[in-house]
Formats: C-alpha cells, sequence, structure tokens
C-alpha cells in the first residue's frame, strides 16, 4: 500500500509543463545560407563552394553576407600481402 502511495505522490509531483516543453522542437536560431556555386578541383580530392546568406540575424552578432566553403580528402591507401 505505501508503494502506490509513493507512485502516486511522484506522479502528481511531477511538472507536467516541463514535460509537455519536452516534445516541443526547438526553435530555429538562424537563417543559413544558400550554395550559389560549387568547383571540384581537377584532382577530384577538394571543392570550393560559394555561399550567400538567406537572412540577417543579429542573435550572435553581424553576419557575414558570402562564405567560401574549402573542403578536401587527404586519405592513405595501404595494401597489405
Amino acid at each position: 500500500m505505501a508503494s502506490i502511495a509513493i507512485i502516486l505522490l511522484i506522479v502528481f509531483s511531477t511538472n507536467r509543463k516541463a514535460l509537455a516543453d519536452y516534445d516541443k522542437q526547438p526553435e530555429a536560431i538562424g537563417y543559413g545560407y544558400s550554395l550559389r556555386s560549387i568547383d571540384l578541383s581537377p584532382s577530384g580530392k577538394s571543392l570550393v563552394a560559394d555561399l550567400q546568406l538567406n537572412k540577417k540575424s543579429s542573435l550572435f552578432g553581424p553576419d557575414i553576407d558570402e562564405l567560401q566553403l574549402y573542403a578536401s580528402t587527404k586519405y592513405t591507401v595501404y595494401v597489405c600481402m
């Protein structure tokens, strides 16, 4: 009987608003960037992408209107015999 009372106490003392807020989707922070162009290097091991800001947001400070993203891969192939 005491265990039922403890369970009921836990259930009714739980913050229902906190449980309801747990299932909500997070609010968007910024608006992101759009891809304007992308170029692959002749070797195929790197690329350069030009990005354009979708919409300004001052939440974390001033935004950068245009960005260039550089990406490359480095890998080594080992052949074991």
